[in-house]
């Protein structure tokens, strides 16, 4: 936000001193073109996002709005540069740079030329330019928590839009959501996960145990049943698959692991079933108004370090039918 009042056009404006400046940057005045303009392209954007049937008749009404929200509105921000003065004919046209600016332009003059790099500064607004709202608060994303889960748990199977901290508002009209699930539902599933070995998978692929050391991308299968003595008979022969994902790209140990064969697919699906998920599928098909739901596919994601990662979509072309619900295990 520092440079905003400043770029790109204002880079062709120089420094005056707080004598010689004779003009100054301030948010448009009420009434004027640039003010309806931008006043207009802000309504029509929370319209689109939010409401469509909002309506703001508050002048420069992002400036109420949190600073990342203000942030997203590259070339919908309006300033003007008003005259301290009468400007006489072909007089250079001056901003005060401000006193910090000042003062790293003195520290450069006096820098050995030897010893000096290429000056930049940031160029600073008015006291008073931002408003206090703007101050002193994070600029990071943040996902809103549900308070008190513990003694006002969701319900189970009720699907609700993931909000953001900062400003209360749905990550997005369509995705994002938070579903209730029975209250012991990960315990019973982490039995299951046990039972089966696959939690023992887990331990000998994080730690890189002999035989368990793969490579980046390397996709082999395992019966994680027999490492276990809690498996049973059944269990032994299920097939589990294990993707190291783009670990050297993401510098990552992340492992996907998944059934392989009909018999897996069959035992996860039944123990999803079991632990009480049939709930929260009901939930999200009954939201988005589905006419059915079922589980594709049941997978689990193993990771205790991630350098690199990066957010990606692998669900496309489902006309927004189809979700990963994701649920924590062991953190």
């Amino acid at each position: 936000m520092l440079l905003v009042p400043n770029a790109p056009m204002a880079n062709f404006i120089n420094h005056g001193s707080q004598e010689d400046a004779n003009v100054q940057i301030r948010w448009p005045s009420a009434g004027s073109k640039a003010a309806r303009l931008f006043d207009w392209a802000y309504n029509r954007q929370k319209k689109d996002i939010y409401d469509d049937k909002f309506e703001s008749t508050n002048h420069n009404a992002w400036l109420k709005d949190h600073p990342i929200d203000v942030m997203e509105k590259s070339g919908k921000l309006a300033f003007e540069y008003v005259a301290l003065r009468d400007i006489e004919e072909d007089e250079e046209i001056l901003i005060d740079y401000g006193d910090l600016w000042n003062d790293a332009w003195y520290e450069f003059q006096e820098t050995h030329p030897n010893a000096r790099s290429d000056f930049r500064h940031a160029i600073i607004v008015p006291d008073g330019f931002y408003p206090d709202n703007w101050l002193n608060v994070t600029d990071k994303y943040e996902i809103a928590e549900i308070k008190d889960l513990e003694n006002n748990p969701l319900e189970p199977g009720v699907a609700l839009p993931m909000t953001w901290a900062h400003n209360g508002k749905a990550l997005s009209p369509k995705y994002g959501y938070i579903v209730g699930l029975e209250r012991g539902f990960s315990d019973r599933f982490l039995a299951y996960s046990e039972e089966t070995g696959v939690i023992e998978l887990y331990r000998k692929l994080l730690t890189e145990q002999e035989g368990f050391r793969l490579k980046s991308d390397e996709f082999t299968t395992y019966k994680p049943g027999a490492l276990t003595n809690t498996s049973k008979t059944s269990d032994v022969e299920l097939d589990f698959f294990v993707y190291k994902y783009k670990a050297d790209n993401y510098r990552t140990n992340l492992h996907l692991v998944g059934p392989w064969n009909e018999a897996s697919r069959k035992s996860v699906n039944e123990a999803l079933g079991d632990a009480g998920f049939d709930l929260a599928m009901k939930g999200i098909g009954e939201r988005f108004g589905y006419d059915n739901i079922t589980c594709f596919h049941g997978s689990y994601i193993g990771v205790t370090h991630s350098d690199l990662a990066l957010m990606h979509s692998d669900i496309y072309a489902t006309n927004d039918k189809s979700w990963n619900i994701i649920f924590p295990l062991i953190t």
